[in-house]
């Protein structure tokens, strides 16, 4: 049982060692300010708002988010990744800690899905690396997904790009599967980021347009957007 774990375990880095060697690369990139710096990067006072607002609520949705515009803004926002910040407020009463350290971590994983999309499309490991160490040195994407507020944006991003590789994967292999986990996870994008699941959205719906067999794509797409 053992040697079959381990043969397992081998077989699985060999296959990703492409992938494992890009997360090493870009790992002191994203880290190195968090390591350095006993503060987080950027800003994220209305996402820390929200959160605290939701974990002082015991995880009920508040109303309105005071201290922002004429006395205060109406909470809408799509929660998903506020609860994730509401859920370590909530277990440990910090916070710099995370928005220091989760967006890093965050942006890093999110080149695991682009790893693999750029896999499913070009079939090369090496195109799939470059597309991870392009992205790693993209500074509008750093600044979006490493700095504190990343940690809403860089988890919108990873479930846009796990959303779109299942998409991908029906290009090859046609599925429910594939059908429902695009439409759950572009739920997921929605119920986090208004303008990732947008991105999600309109590059699904692109690619299935302007696809050699349309009107498939097109009847998948609209049933993973309706399941979303």
């Amino acid at each position: 049982m053992t040697n079959n774990r381990l043969d397992y375990l081998k077989t699985l880095v060999n296959k990703n060692l492409f992938l494992i060697f890009g997360l090493i690369v870009c790992f002191p990139l994203y880290f190195m300010n968090a390591l350095k710096y006993s503060v987080p990067l950027g800003a994220a006072g209305m996402f820390t708002q929200m959160a605290s607002q939701i974990a002082d609520s015991n995880f009920q949705l508040p109303q309105e988010v005071p201290f922002y515009g004429p006395g205060g803004v109406p909470f809408a926002y799509p929660p998903l990744a506020l609860y994730l910040l509401a859920i370590f407020i909530k277990l440990t009463g910090k916070y710099l800690i995370f928005l220091r350290f989760l967006p890093p971590l965050l942006g890093l994983l999110s080149f695991v899905p682009l790893y693999y999309i750029t896999l499913e499309i070009s079939k090369s490991r090496i195109a799939a690396l470059v597309s991870m160490i392009i992205a790693a040195t993209s500074l509008d994407i750093y600044i979006a997904h490493v700095w504190s507020a990343g940690i809403v944006r860089s988890t919108a991003f990873i479930l846009s790009l796990v959303s779109i590789y299942f998409f991908s994967r029906m290009t090859n292999e046609t599925n429910k599967l594939n059908m429902v986990m695009t439409g759950v996870f572009f739920g997921l994008a929605l119920m986090t980021h208004l303008a990732y699941a947008l991105f999600c959205f309109l590059w699904i719906w692109w690619h299935s347009i302007f696809s050699k067999d349309a009107i498939t794509r097109i009847k998948n797409s609209l049933i993973a957007s309706v399941i979303g």
